[in-house]
């Protein structure tokens, strides 16, 4: 088992295969454990490595093997710069806000329109995730327009939301749920306006925003 009573040290390294450990790109002095830390890195190769390993190691070189999972939170894309060039300044995000909606109608056209925009990964598991900005500034990565649909939704506390998921296996569906409420909850709503479930057979004979077979999830909602 992993011993998290001590400090390690994160390293990047580049390589040609799972687990390879070509070159080292970049490493951290150490980190103290159960404390979040940002860090920016620049890495530069000397190669045209393929793979990227992240790797925790204990500062004491005679511990075993960390062995445990390695949690990074909020990691931005990779950008590609010139060798001899400055570390580039982080280009502006697009800044997003929902609108100003002034009565239900208007909730229920503009929960419909960013509804149907999003789009499940590649896997199915998950959701698609943007790096944009909030009307404060701050970064989100997280899906843009179940987002919005939260953001939304906070403008109309008396209402509440039911949202009905789909997934051909058990796995999918749990890692759907969960990449719902950590959307909505980044958004700011509260988790008494929205309620998730799994998809029913019986939802097909339900009003929903949209029609059952548009996409392979589904929203309805309900006055408190």
């Amino acid at each position: 088992p992993a011993n998290y009573n001590q400090a390690v040290r994160l390293r990047v390294w580049g390589g040609f295969e799972n687990c390879g450990r070509r070159e080292l790109l970049w490493e951290t002095e150490a980190i103290a454990p159960a404390q979040w830390k940002q860090y920016e890195m620049a890495l530069r190769p000397t190669q045209s490595f393929t793979h990227i390993l992240l790797e925790a190691e204990y500062l004491n070189p005679y511990s075993p093997p960390y062995n445990g999972n390695i949690l990074l939170d909020h990691a931005s894309p990779l950008l590609p710069i010139g060798c001899d060039s400055p570390n580039p300044e982080r280009p502006p995000l697009e800044a997003v806000e929902a609108p100003k909606l002034e009565d239900l109608r208007a909730l229920r056209a503009y929960l419909a329109e960013q509804g149907l925009q999003l789009r499940f990964t590649v896997t199915g598991a998950g959701i698609e995730r943007h790096l944009f900005a909030d009307a404060a500034g701050n970064a989100q990565q997280v899906n843009k327009y179940l987002w919005l649909m939260g953001r939304a939704l906070s403008q109309f506390p008396g209402t509440e939301v039911l949202i009905a998921v789909g997934g051909e296996s058990d796995f999918v569906l749990q890692e759907r749920l969960m990449h719902f409420d950590y959307t909505l909850q980044a958004a700011g709503l509260s988790p008494q306006q929205y309620h998730l479930r799994p998809r029913k057979r019986s939802d097909e004979k339900k009003e929903w925003l949209w029609p059952v077979e548009k996409v392979d999830y589904l929203i309805q909602l309900v006055q408190k």
